[in-house]
């Protein structure tokens, strides 16, 4: 080095200095997305599917649009480890720990749209069991009753009623909404009126209403829906006058095979109504034999 020139020094020595500020420039980065890369996939535990594409098309030699895509997604996972808004989803009071090894925490709202009948919900929620972070959608809305209506050996029926989720009329037992702050026993009385014209008046004394759920009521769909169900069953005294405007033209005789058949091969296909007539009819809380 020493019997070269000075000016064959000089430029040696801004080679080798581009030479190594160059490798340090590539290096460090590539050493650092690979950590990040890392990092990201032991944190959530897989690689999505367009990293993965990313990754096979050359992961590490695109590395400004990885960074940003590593960045994105560490950001997620940092806003995801904050302290969560769980509203009462993770309280003990409420839940039986003994269903689940752990519960799901609401991290917090992303839509919301009510309306007189439902509320829709977007909420993002961390499965603490598989460490997973989603998007999920939910439903709430106002809990139902579904009444049998006997007179005699008879069960009787509201006429045929429009559908919009099925765009068809159906056959359905009387039943509604239960309000807020109402006992479902409570609203059998109203819907009864409204659907079939009879007061509780025209109940029979002995019978009355009979509940056939318990106070807890059955989920109708616990995978997206808030709703429960309550099923009762009310007699109605044999001289009772039923509003004939507002009951079905048929009558399913109880004791009728043929009635019976027809009623659960063709007529009745809402499945809420069968759950109820199937509880009331073989269930383990029946009261068919009192009727």
């Amino acid at each position: 080095f020493k019997t070269m020139s000075s000016s064959i020094q000089y430029y040696t020595i801004i080679i080798l200095f581009f030479s190594i500020y160059s490798s340090t420039c590539f290096l460090l980065p590539y050493h650092g997305i690979k950590r990040c890369y890392r990092n990201f996939k032991k944190n959530l535990g897989s690689i999505p599917p367009f990293i993965m594409k990313e990754q096979q098309d050359g992961f590490f030699e695109k590395t400004t649009r990885t960074l940003v895509l590593l960045q994105s997604h560490q950001h997620q996972q940092y806003e995801s480890d904050s302290p969560p808004n769980n509203d009462g989803i993770n309280d003990p009071s409420t839940q039986d720990s003994k269903l689940a090894p752990s519960e799901w925490i609401k991290m917090g709202e992303i839509a919301r749209i009510d309306s007189p009948w439902i509320t829709i919900i977007a909420e993002r929620l961390k499965d603490c069991d598989k460490d997973n972070i989603m998007d999920y959608w939910r439903i709430e809305r106002a809990d139902s009753a579904i009444i049998i209506v006997l007179q005699g050996n008879r069960l009787i029926f509201p006429k045929y009623q429009y559908r919009p989720g099925v765009k068809r009329l159906t056959l359905d037992f009387p039943g509604g909404r239960i309000g807020k702050d109402q006992r479902p026993i409570d609203a059998v009385t109203g819907i009864l009126e409204k659907e079939l014209g009879v007061t509780q008046d025209d109940f029979d004394e002995k019978n009355g209403i009979v509940a056939l759920t318990d106070e807890i009521g059955w989920f109708v769909d616990s995978s997206v829906s808030s709703q429960k169900l309550y099923g009762f069953v009310v007699s109605l005294k044999v001289d009772a006058k039923v509003n004939q405007d507002k009951i079905h033209n048929r009558v399913y005789i109880l004791d009728d095979t043929n009635d019976m058949d027809q009623l659960l091969k063709k007529d009745l296909q809402c499945l809420q109504c069968r759950s109820i007539l199937m509880e009331w009819m073989f269930g383990p809380s029946s009261k068919k034999q009192e009727h």
